[in-house]
């Protein structure tokens, strides 16, 4: 688990890589949870937290936004799977969540059994594939 302030700041980090949108009414990933999401992930939690203790170490809390976006950058230099584990994290449990879904005009469910409408293709278009010889 992570401290109360390693807490903290991965929510002010998903902010930063999945900023509220208000025009558009998507919240930011911070805002509705994912910060739970990635604490789950526990195979990944020891980097995450190296990577929160040196945001935290170079005040991260206190940046603006831009800046935040900035250390974040400074800091894939210096812990390069930092970034790219949290961004896949962040995006599967900010398209999971419900207040993301509701957004997002779709049914706050999930995907399956129910399942969600597919607009008919012109299967015709695999044709050529069909035609072509078996490997």
């Amino acid at each position: 688990m992570l401290s109360d302030q390693q807490t903290r700041t991965l929510v002010n980090v998903l902010d930063t890589l999945i900023p509220a949108s208000p025009q558009r009414g998507m919240p930011g990933a911070g805002q509705v949870g994912v910060a739970d999401h990635v604490q789950q992930a526990e195979d990944f939690l020891p980097i995450v937290a190296a990577g929160l203790d040196a945001l935290i170490d170079a005040g991260f809390d206190a940046l603006q936004p831009a800046q935040r976006a900035d250390a974040l950058n400074e800091l894939e230099a210096s812990q390069p799977g930092f970034v790219p584990l949290l961004v896949f994290q962040a995006y599967q449990g900010y398209y999971q969540n419900l207040a993301t879904l509701e957004a997002l005009g779709l049914p706050p469910r999930p995907p399956h059994p129910l399942g969600y409408e597919v607009e008919d293709n012109d299967l015709g278009l695999l044709e050529p594939v069909r035609a072509r010889d078996k490997l």
